[in-house]
C-alpha cells in the first residue's frame, strides 16, 4: 500500500492535465468569439483564471466528498455552496445589503469575477466613469490572483488533512 500523501499527490498530478484541458478548450473558443480584449497577456491571464476557478470548484467538491459520507447529502451541500457562491459573487447581484455584504468575500467566484473584470478593462482610460458596484479596474489584479491561489492551496491542504483524519488507524 502507498501512503496517503503519495496517493494524494499522484492523484492530483495525474488528473491535472484533464482537469485543465476542457476549461482551456472552452476559453480558447469562447474568448475570441466573445470579442474580448485582443491582447495575448489578457488572454493568458483569462485562461489561467478560468482554470484556477475550475480547480477551486473541484476542490470544494473533493472537500465535501471527503467530509460527507452520504452521496445525497453531499450533493445537496455542494449545490447550496456553489449556488450561494454564484449568487454573492457580484455577477447577478451587484448591491448587497450591508448586513450580508461580508459574505461575498467568502465566494471564490467573487474574486475570480473581479480578476476577470480587471484583466478585460485594464487599459480603460480615465474618461470612462466606472459604476460603484464594480472594482476599480485600473488597480493591479495581483491581489485577486493571490487570493485565488491561496484559496486553492488552502483547500487542497484541508482536504489532505481531512483524509488523514478519516483514514487513521483507531
Amino acid at each position: 500500500m502507498y501512503c496517503l500523501s503519495s496517493y494524494y499527490v499522484a492523484s492530483m498530478a495525474s488528473t491535472l492535465p484533464l482537469d485543465c484541458f476542457y476549461p482551456a478548450l472552452f476559453v480558447v473558443l469562447v474568448y475570441w468569439m466573445g470579442g474580448l480584449r485582443a491582447d495575448a497577456g489578457a488572454f493568458v491571464v483569462n485562461l489561467l483564471t478560468v482554470v484556477l476557478m475550475v480547480l477551486i470548484g473541484q476542490s470544494y467538491g473533493l472537500l465535501i466528498g471527503a467530509s460527507v459520507m452520504k452521496a445525497k447529502r453531499a450533493q445537496t451541500i455542494a449545490t447550496i455552496v456553489m449556488l450561494s457562491s454564484i449568487l454573492v459573487s457580484g455577477f447577478y447581484v451587484t448591491f448587497m445589503p450591508a448586513w450580508i455584504e461580508w459574505v461575498q468575500y467568502l465566494s471564490f467566484m467573487y474574486w475570480g469575477f473581479r480578476l476577470l473584470l480587471k484583466v478585460q478593462y485594464a487599459d480603460i482610460g480615465d474618461a470612462v466613469d466606472i459604476p460603484l458596484s464594480f472594482p476599480d479596474v485600473r488597480e493591479s489584479p495581483v491581489g485577486e490572483a493571490m487570493v485565488l491561489v491561496g484559496w486553492l492551496v488552502a483547500l487542497r491542504v484541508i482536504i489532505f488533512y481531512l483524509l488523514v483524519y478519516k483514514t487513521r488507524k483507531v
